[in-house]
């Protein structure tokens, strides 16, 4: 087994172990693997790349303040808008690494943003809605500039499929990737604004994890090899 191999499937069995913590509600276990994940996912990449260059040295900063946003949103007294904009910070890294070689304009990349913009049109008045029916009001532009850089970060990562300068197959994992993260950050958004679901803790969790860990792989391949 390589150094690459193991720092990938040390990545996989910590986020197991993490969602294990999270259904027999192990705190200290959930502490332990929560940012255990992306330090693995940063060796991953680290140990994965081919030779530096600026989209190397993004994606590192990307998965750096990835793992930094997982402990502010973990410590004792949640840190919650350290913690999104170190998510935010992630997001432009990863977007601006991702479009340093844009997809072309032509009607597949327009429809593309359509459907990026889609669900914005439509969970976003929800959103603020209720953040303003809550009393929550000061978090406005905090969440609005956390949605436009998430919705940039979906188009980058989708985008990667109307790409020629992709390979199929790491675009499909970036694609996904993409497709995760955003889930959960639904996911999260909803219970926490909208309207609490059951068990949102590993809802919110496991797509996170898969989608970090395809964009990675994508990346990976796409990028950094």
């Amino acid at each position: 087994m390589t150094v690459n191999h193991f720092f990938f499937w040390l990545a996989i069995s910590t986020a197991l172990a993490n969602w294990i913590s999270i259904h027999l509600r192990r705190r200290w276990l959930d502490y332990a693997t929560k940012p255990g994940v992306m330090a693995a996912l940063l060796l991953w990449w680290l140990s994965g790349l081919a030779g530096w260059d600026l989209s190397g040295l993004l994606i590192a900063l990307a998965i750096g303040f990835s793992l930094m946003g997982d402990v502010a949103l973990m410590l004792p007294r949640e840190r919650f808008i350290l913690g999104l904009v170190f998510f935010l910070i992630a997001l432009l890294l990863y977007s601006i690494a991702i479009l340093q070689n844009p997809p072309p304009f032509n009607a597949s990349t327009v429809l593309l943003a359509g459907f990026v913009l889609l669900p914005l049109v439509r969970l976003y008045p929800i959103v603020l809605g209720s953040l303003e029916s809550s009393g929550k009001s000061q978090l406005k532009i905090p969440v609005t500039l956390y949605a436009a850089a998430l919705t940039l970060f979906l188009y980058a990562t989708l985008g990667t499929l109307a790409n020629e300068g992709w390979m199929p197959i790491p675009a499909v994992l970036a694609a996904a990737g993409g497709l995760l993260f955003y889930l959960s950050d639904i996911i999260l958004a909803w219970n926490r604004f909208v309207r609490p679901i059951h068990n949102p803790g590993l809802k919110n969790r496991v797509p996170y994890h898969l989608g970090q860990i395809a964009l990675i792989a994508g990346l990976l391949q796409g990028l950094g090899g």
